[in-house]
């Protein structure tokens, strides 16, 4: 678990405080939230041995299953009628039930496109309602009040991309973050995202395969990966 306080400075954000606590077993599975309460006591009590004071949030989800991160390409059309293609569209992207989800798209505009093109890009993010719901629920258990809750793949660009020494994102960029149950590959080019993806193998893949080779334990696994 990491959290971070931001103030604003005379340069843009700067950091107040940083806190980092290990994820209680039993509280996330392929992370995804199991148990509310458990995972926003560890985040509350993390906050408060960080000096974290703020309670307004901005979080983010992932998770293989529960959430789909796509770019996909449509016929052009106008705001209203792609607001009514999307409803169709994520039956077609999402593998579980399209009544059971909350779903936000964006029209990508590149610096490139060609404006007489027949198609378009369009940014479509769908997540499950149950698990929108957990992660809100651990959020007020962590005493927090949530201002906004974003897809991992952005909040890893706004974070490294735009306060990043590239701001402009005129390099084409990929960022990987390494969980423990999932990995989360993001590229992104001209500071967009253009090929998003999750993947089942992470950490504690690397740690159970550490252990297998080398005849370890568990902790001794974790260690020697560190």
């Amino acid at each position: 678990m990491k959290a971070i306080e931001l103030v604003p400075g005379r340069n843009g954000p700067t950091v107040k405080a940083l806190g980092v606590a290990p994820t209680p077993e039993g509280a996330m599975e392929n992370s995804i939230i199991v148990d509310p309460k458990l995972l926003g006591e560890a985040v509350k009590k993390m906050l408060k041995e960080a000096g974290i004071s703020c309670r307004r949030s901005v979080s983010s989800v992932s998770g293989q299953g529960a959430l789909v991160v796509r770019v996909i390409e449509v016929p052009r059309m106008s705001d209203s009628e792609l607001a009514e293609t999307m409803k169709w569209e994520v039956e077609r992207h999402v593998p579980f039930a399209a009544d059971e989800v909350i779903m936000d798209f964006q029209p990508i505009h590149r610096p490139d496109e060609d404006p007489e093109s027949q198609n378009m890009e369009v940014l479509l993010a769908v997540a499950q309602q149950e698990m929108i719901d957990r992660h809100v629920a651990m959020l007020f258990a962590a005493g927090l009040s949530p201002v906004a809750i974003d897809v991992e793949p952005l909040a890893a660009a706004r974070a490294l991309i735009e306060l990043g020494p590239d701001p402009g994102g005129k390099k084409t960029t990929a960022i990987i973050n390494i969980g423990a149950g999932t990995t989360d590959i993001g590229i992104y080019r001209d500071g967009i995202l253009a090929f998003p993806r999750t993947l089942p193998l992470a950490g504690d893949a690397m740690t159970a395969a550490i252990a297998q080779q080398m005849g370890l334990d568990e902790e001794q696994a974790e260690e020697t990966k560190r």
